[in-house]
This record gives structure tokens, sequence and C-alpha cells, in this order.
């Protein structure tokens, strides 16, 4: 004879795969009203309202997901980083609205789940100063954001989304730099693709003289990978005729060019940073000074030193070449200040704070932060660009402060 209990969960498991289901598409119908109020955002505000509308939307989806057991999935991944960044950037205007529309929800397609307890993020212990342990961990949330960006080729938007939540999880490390330059190119690959189906809608006046023929060539150079050629280009197109287009233009291209050699450089920084300081260790032995006193003595012709130490002048060799370019896009950022109405550009006086903080030597940090403070100051992002822009400028200043 069955056992009552039996019967239970005999039921319970035939109704766990409909209701884990139901959970599922119920959430991601709400993600995807959610982002398409996200995505109308992108390029200017919206009405507070709406914008609550969405952040509330996708707390619900959250908390389905919690209850479904599901907060590893990808679906979890892109609700957590679209959230992520609803709240970053919501005003005082759309909080008020935010509460108001958790007291009236709207309505959804299925009926809502009940609220699971609140869960921490798994990652929001990770803080303090850059242990080992520490990196390790960042290296590894670093990582599954690779993943889900490779398993969402295509869809930019939310790949952005969760490069910015990433950076922010990291804040303090190395990672947080890089991730917040991925979330920044996911972004301008999805607003190119935005324009270029405006423009096939409505096409614009197209620029006229050799001076944009230039700069489309540069352009396309730059698409193909000849990096020199391009930026030939774009000098020539100012000598020409001075215009800010050229000069953004070349900015970006060293700027992007830079922080490119310097991610090639800094994992073998690391690594012979680490056998330098073994091989300095082993070459260090006590001795017994003047007075009896014990004093390290150093064996500095050590063949392991050495060689540590030359390929540590090497790498520094190379660094330079990425300094020079820091150095001239913060020439053509400076250019495109000056030409620019009331001598205010978001984009460049946030580009031209993190040519500085790039660099390493005192002077320049101490440049790069009054510069950085600066532009926090007196900048108010309009767009998701230049939210993520104003926001990698405030982890640099965060970064080069301590």
């Amino acid at each position: 004879m069955c056992q009552p209990w039996g019967i239970w969960v005999a039921l319970l498991v035939a109704a766990c795969p409909a209701v884990f289901g139901a959970a599922m598409d119920e959430a991601a119908a709400l993600r995807d009203e959610a982002l398409g109020i996200l995505k109308a955002a992108n390029s200017g505000g919206t009405d507070p309202k709406t914008y609550a509308t969405a952040l509330v939307k996708l707390e619900r989806a959250q908390k389905l997901l919690e209850q479904a057991n599901a907060e590893d999935s990808a679906l979890a991944q892109e609700v957590g980083a679209a959230l992520f960044w609803a709240r970053k950037f919501s005003n005082i205007h759309s909080m008020n609205a935010v509460a108001d529309a958790r007291r009236n929800p709207p309505e959804t397609k299925t009926p809502s789940a009940p609220e699971p307890p609140d869960k921490k993020d798994a990652l929001s212990g990770l803080g303090g100063g850059p242990d080992p342990a520490r990196l390790a961990a960042a290296k590894r949330t670093y990582e599954e954001a690779e993943r889900f960006a490779s398993s969402h080729a295509g869809n930019d938007y939310i790949v952005a989304l969760r490069w910015f939540k990433v950076a922010d999880q990291l804040s303090g490390t190395g990672y947080a730099t890089k991730a917040l330059a991925n979330a920044r190119a996911a972004q301008e690959r999805y607003a190119a693709r935005t324009k270029a189906k405006e423009a096939d809608a409505k096409p614009q006046p197209k620029l006229e003289g050799p001076e944009y023929d230039l700069i489309r060539e540069g352009d396309a150079l730059l698409a193909a990978g000849k990096f020199d050629a391009a930026v030939g280009r774009y000098e020539v197109s100012a000598e020409m005729k001075d215009t800010i287009l050229a000069h953004r233009k070349l900015g970006h291209a060293l700027f992007n060019r830079a922080q490119a050699v310097r991610d090639e450089l800094m994992p073998k920084f690391e690594v012979t940073q680490r056998e330098y300081k073994k091989a300095l260790a082993a070459a260090t032995k006590i001795v017994r000074g003047k007075k009896g006193k014990r004093v390290k003595q150093v064996n500095w012709k050590d063949k392991r030193l050495v060689e540590a130490w030359k390929r540590g002048r090497e790498l520094t060799k190379q660094a330079y070449r990425a300094i020079e370019q820091y150095d001239r896009a913060a020439k053509a950022f400076s250019k495109v200040l000056s030409m620019s109405e009331g001598g205010e550009d978001l984009d460049a006086a946030g580009h031209r704070g993190l040519c500085y903080s790039a660099r390493g030597d005192r002077p320049s940090r101490k440049h790069a932060t009054i510069l950085l403070t600066k532009f926090l100051k007196d900048y108010q992002p309009l767009n998701d660009m230049e939210r993520t822009l104003y926001e990698f400028c405030r982890t640099e200043l965060k970064r080069i402060s301590k």
C-alpha cells in the first residue's frame, strides 16, 4: 500500500518541471521587457517611472530564478547584469518611482512566485588589499565573464552590462580596469550597429572633403588591423584641416593601442616580478657586519638574479611603447577639448585623465588625480557610453589614490 507521503512526493516530482519551466519563462519575459526599456534609454535619458518599471521587472525576475534554484543559469547572469546596471544609474526620481512600483507592481503574463529570502552576492566580500587569494578569485570571476561573453557573442548589449557588473565586483584589481574596457568595447559595437540601422532608416548627410576621406580610409585600415597606417591617415587629415573628428579618432586609436600593449605586458611583469623576488631571496644571506651586527648581503652577480633583472629591464623598454602612445593620445584629446565649445567634451576629458593614470610614475598619477577628480565633478553622463566611461574614470581614480 502506498504511504500518504509517497503520494505527495510523486505529485511534487511531477509538478516541479512544470513549475521550474513556468518560472524560467516568466523570468525570461520580464528580462526581455526590462531590456527593451533600458535599450531605449541607451542613447539618453528616460522617464523615471518607465525606468522604475524596468528595475522592478528585473527584481522580480531575479526572485523567480532564485526560487527555481537557477542562480547560476545564463538567464540569471543576464538578469543580474541588467539589474546591477539599472540600480547603478538610478537617480533620486527613478528610485522614488521604484518605491511606488514595488507597492503597485506592473502586471505580468504569469502569476508571480513567492519571494524567497534575500541572498547576498557570493562575491560581495571581495575587498581589501591585492593578496594572492583575492587575485585568484578575481581571475576566476573574470574568466567566467569571458565565457559568458563568448557564449553571448552577437548580443553586445547584455555582454556590456555583464562586464560592467564584474568590474564593480573586482574593484581595486587590474581585472576591474580590463572588465570596464571590455564593457566599453561591447557598448561601442552595440552603438555602431544601432547607428548603422538608424543611418539605413534615415541616411545622414555625408561629411565631404579630402580630410574626411582620409578619416574614412583610416577607419578601414584600423578595422583591418593596420594600426600605423590608420594613425598616419588621421594625422594627415588633421594637418590638412583641423577637425575635432580627426583628433578624436587619432586619440582613440592611440589610446586603444596603448591599452592593448599594456594588457599584453602586465602578466609578463607579474611573472618576472615573482621570479626576481625569488632570485633576490636566494641571493641574499645574513652576515655579521661591523661591531658584530647582523646585516643582509646580496650577491648582485648571482646568475639567476642577473637574468631576472635583464628580463625586467627588457619588459620596461617595451612598456615605453605604450607610454609613448598614451602621451600622444593625451595630446590628441587635449586638442579636442581646446576646439570644443566651452572647452568641454566628456569623452576627451575622461580619456585624457586615463592616459595619465595608466603611467606608473608619481608626477603622472598626481596629474591624473587632478584631471579625473575634476572630470567627475564637472561632467554628468547622458547615455550608456558616457556612463561606462564615467565609471571607468571613477574606478581608476580609486585605484591610483590607494
